[in-house]
């Protein structure tokens, strides 16, 4: 049995970036989705989650919130390897947003 007056035991970045990508094999993307936002939460300054998450919006069909979460992401590694690729897929997005 558990003690519930202990907190619970925090968890890291990398540890809910793991949860979530076992989420996206299984394609349960809405399950996906906070454990990403708890990791961008937890340390703001990592990309890699910001871009997981762009992606998973994009799967999903939201195309508003993966162009925003590609935007935080070239924000939060302005000199990312693949920024030109992002910024292709921005527009894409944003001219089937428009469409």
């Amino acid at each position: 049995m558990v003690d519930s007056d202990e907190p619970p035991t925090p968890s890291t970045p990398e540890q809910d970036m793991d949860v979530a990508t076992y989420y996206i094999h299984k394609g349960d993307y809405d399950a996906a989705v906070p454990r990403l936002q708890e990791a961008i939460q937890e340390k703001p300054t990592l990309a890699r989650p910001r871009l997981m998450l762009a992606e998973v919006y994009e799967k999903k069909g939201d195309t508003r919130a993966a162009v925003q979460t590609y935007q935080d992401y070239l924000k939060a590694l302005p000199n990312a390897p693949d920024a030109k690729k992002i910024e292709k897929k921005i527009e894409k997005l944003e001219e089937h947003q428009a469409s």
